[in-house]
């Protein structure tokens, strides 16, 4: 595709904003693309210079598309790349735009942004206003349509969406083919600007691009924030952001190593490598903002990973206790191709659907307390045979901890791994039922039991206790701010 850049330089820039764009140029120019022209436009109002690349566009026939972005948008590398596939693959596409974060708390990613507080009072006001441009905006589209359907937030981002259709956007990031240019360039008030301040510029172009008939497509797996948001873009964030990016053109290469070697080859990483793929929070990925565990990024699985990988073609049943939606059941099952994985939660909403959308799937849901010794001996008796690896990511709490460790325990077939996971909240005091004095907490414990010294529970009967304290043949803490284990029984 032949792409001329285009940004309306009207204020300071942040160096990492430059920084993205040539990336962007770089990058779409390896993958096949050429760049003909600039048509950025500094020292000028902003509708001037909106107007002036417009106006260059419409006359350059050199070119199939044109990327506009702001001088305060810093982009993801690959945005012209991604958005000219949108293109590409969605032929009835006549603009392809990304997500961009708003400057202002609660900082979601949105389409485009709606003032909440604009009545429809309001909005007939602008219908009559002595500014011709007011009114132009104001009669583009009923008050319902408008509140409806025209600016609304992207209140659950799922990246994984496919490119869908919108109606409006920011155009800090956005891939026009250059008819859509052409047109609105005869259009004498395209950029108009809205004196009240209910609309932004970028609002009532696209009212304009969509009364000309032109069809909008958003891309969600292309994100950008504007210099400056505490909570979106900084130096930290750019990197972490940066950070993913590689982790996923790793994950695509060994995707493709794995392809060629076949599923027999030992490639490190590769259970990293699932959980990204699959969401979970075991391996590198970022929490969810909210979830109040932003900070505990995991990174297990490659510790996992070097005392998994023996039992990897050989492992027959798995069973992991706190699964929720089900992403590392997932990711488990296809690291075990031979094992049959069992996923336990209590929860009300966890419901992962195994057994119903996956049929002849080898991963099955039970809905149960994994802490529970009566339920638990339930499920052991409804499973043929024991088990090879046993996960606990449930409640986290103290008792809860130990009570499945000395139930299930017995349960592993000898030379079996037991993992129990974020151990840190043994220092989380009272809200995981860590008492005062320390005494009754996870990680104490399993110390004791590594120690082969006194280890003792007040949750484990004394057959429970004794019997770990024969089988156990080590017991190994992995990590700091965010902790796990993994516990062998002797062969």
């Amino acid at each position: 595709m032949k792409i001329a850049f285009a940004c309306p330089f009207y204020g300071n820039t942040h160096p990492l904003v430059g920084d993205s764009q040539r990336a962007n140029i770089v990058n779409a120019f390896e993958a096949g693309h050429q760049i003909i022209d600039d048509y950025s436009v500094s020292g000028t109002q902003h509708r001037n210079a909106c107007e002036a690349m417009t106006a260059r566009a419409a006359k350059d026939d050199r070119v199939d598309a044109v990327f506009w972005t702001e001088h305060d948008v810093i982009l993801p590398p690959f945005a012209i790349t991604m958005l000219a596939k949108t293109l590409e693959e969605t032929p009835e596409a006549d603009v392809a735009t990304g997500i961009i974060f708003r400057r202002s708390p609660p900082y979601n990613p949105i389409i485009s942004f709606f003032d909440p507080s604009f009545s429809e009072e309001a909005y007939a006001a602008c219908r009559t206003h002595a500014d011709p441009n007011v009114r132009r905006v104001a009669g583009a589209m009923p008050y319902e349509e408008m509140r409806g359907k025209m600016l609304k937030a992207l209140n659950r981002l799922n990246t994984e969406e496919p490119p869908f259709p919108c109606d409006t956007a920011s155009m800090g990031v956005t891939l026009y083919r250059r008819r859509v240019l052409e047109r609105m360039a005869e259009l004498p008030d395209a950029f108009a600007i809205d004196p009240l301040g209910f609309f932004s510029i970028d609002s009532i172009f696209f009212m304009r691009v969509k009364e000309q008939g032109f069809k909008l497509y958003c891309n969600p797996k292309v994100l950008c924030g504007h210099q400056g948001d505490p909570e979106i873009i900084d130096w930290s964030t750019w990197r972490k952001h940066m950070t993913s990016t590689f982790e996923r053109f790793d994950i695509t290469k060994q995707e493709k190593l794995r392809k060629e070697r076949g599923p027999l080859e030992t490639i490190y990483g590769e259970l990293t490598r699932l959980a990204n793929k699959y969401r979970t929070d075991k391996g590198t990925l970022e929490h969810t903002p909210g979830s109040g565990w932003i900070e505990y990024t995991h990174n297990y699985c490659d510790f996992y990973q070097s005392h998994l990988e023996e039992i990897r073609l050989t492992a027959k049943r798995v069973v992991e206790v706190g699964v929720y939606e089900g992403a590392s059941c997932r990711m488990w099952a296809d690291y075990f191709p031979e094992a049959e994985v069992y996923g336990i939660d209590k929860g009300e909403d966890a419901d992962p659907g195994f057994d119903k959308d996956e049929p002849g799937s080898r991963i099955h849901f039970r809905k149960g307390d994994g802490a529970d010794r009566e339920y638990l001996q339930t499920f052991v008796d409804s499973v043929d045979g024991p088990f090879d690896l046993i996960v606990d990511d449930a409640s986290h709490f103290m008792a809860d901890q130990q009570k499945t460790f000395g139930f299930l325990f017995r349960h592993l077939r000898p030379g079996g791994f037991y993992i129990l996971e974020d151990l840190h909240t043994s220092y989380f005091g009272e809200a995981f039922g860590v008492e005062a004095d320390g005494g009754n907490a996870t990680v104490p414990f399993l110390e004791a039991l590594a120690r082969r010294s006194a280890a003792f529970s007040k949750y484990l009967t004394d057959a429970e206790l004794e019997y770990l304290k024969e089988h156990v043949q080590y017991v190994l803490l992995y990590g700091k701010r965010s902790m796990t284990s993994i516990i062998r029984k002797k062969g």
